[in-house]
């Protein structure tokens, strides 16, 4: 009957010092590696929509386009935002204010688009050429998106992107 009470005991015990083991390793991996984001607003549906929560890889390197990241409160509008990379450094954008067409240094980016040409272009002035240190993103529902097509939220400054998407529950 003791032997079984310690080989109990020793199991309790290893069971434990796995869980302990597991949260400090998911603590290390959320405090370093990850950050989780909960959607908010409608600028990225049909993609993601109010109330998903997203994860993200934190940025230690350069995003590309079509990227969707999640920027900090520095972006114009004092609040993280979630978008999608249209164009990085040195890349030309147009939107053709006709067909509502996005073209990155000429080639027409398929990205998931509005309806409807309305509001597409936004207020600042075409071509537009993206500076060295910024990206150029914009929301999936880009009829109903504040983006970097509006001067009010400008380019988005690298330094200020927290982290890629790379999960959504």
């Amino acid at each position: 009957m003791e032997e079984k009470r310690r080989k109990t005991a020793v199991s309790v015990a290893e069971w434990m010092d796995a869980a302990v083991f597991a949260v400090v390793v998911c603590v290390i991996i959320f405090s370093l590696f990850m950050k989780v984001f909960t959607v908010n607003g409608s600028s990225m549906e049909p993609t993601y929509v109010e109330g998903d929560r997203v994860f993200t890889l934190l940025c230690r390197f350069t995003v590309k386009s079509g990227d969707v990241i999640v920027t900090d409160v520095n972006n114009g509008l004092g609040e993280p935002l979630i978008k999608r990379v249209i164009a990085t450094e040195y890349q030309k954008v147009e939107i053709d204010p006709e067909t509502g067409e996005l073209r990155v240094d000429g080639k027409v980016v398929d990205t998931p688009i509005a309806t409807t040409t309305a509001n597409l272009k936004g207020d600042i002035t075409y071509p537009f050429y993206v500076p060295a240190g910024y990206v150029f993103a914009v929301g999936d529902n880009r009829e109903w998106s504040l983006d970097c097509r509006y001067q009010q939220c400008g380019l988005i400054d690298n330094r200020s992107i927290v982290g890629v998407v790379v999960y959504v529950s």
